[in-house]
């Protein structure tokens, strides 16, 4: 009888670490890293018991220091309608080849215009219109690539709002724009 073992975290990290550690220090088949909301992460292991009793214990330890762990439970001689609870039990003898986790992008990521096409973070113009569609973080990676300092040389570009940005990168390419 296979027993069932689980992890629960706060964060994918923390749970990565855990998962990764309870499958170093027994022979137990790492199912699914469940993410549900709330950044609430179940890891579920699956093996003979001492096995998962050994895993989910240095699971345990491998996240203390992180403060994240929520709950951890071992379920000896799980029950087979238990398993139809669990999303990727393996059937009869199968192991899921690897840990899956999905990303799923913003919906509105691809109207905005990508900087990471070169190291230079060339843009086809530096106009309003452009820099406007750009996000907080794109302006000031663009700034920092090509050596912009803001109009207040006191303020940090971390700090910067997006006007500000804004006008710095217009402000550099009218001064490019003079010397050409």
């Amino acid at each position: 009888m296979e027993a069932l073992g689980l992890i629960e975290t706060r964060g994918l990290l923390s749970s990565i670490v855990a998962a990764d550690a309870a499958v170093k220090a027994a022979n137990v088949k790492l199912l699914n890293a469940e993410i549900i909301k709330g950044g609430l992460v179940t890891v579920q292991l699956l093996g003979d018991v001492a096995a998962v009793q050994a895993a989910v214990e240095a699971g345990e330890n491998a996240i203390t220091s992180f403060q994240t762990l929520i709950s951890v439970h071992v379920i000896p001689r799980m029950h087979h309608e238990t398993g139809s609870l669990l999303k990727k039990l393996p059937q009869q003898g199968t192991v899921p080849a690897k840990l899956e986790v999905e990303i799923q992008p913003s919906p509105d990521v691809e109207n905005k215009p990508s900087i990471d096409s070169s190291p230079d973070y060339p843009v086809p113009s530096w106009d309003q219109e452009n820099l406007e569609k750009m996000t907080v973080l794109q302006l000031r990676q663009l700034a920092r690539a090509n050596n912009i300092t803001l109009l207040d040389k006191t303020k940090n570009i971390k700090y910067a709002r997006k006007s500000e940005l804004i006008q710095a990168i217009l402000a550099k390419d009218n001064n490019e724009k003079k010397e050409k």
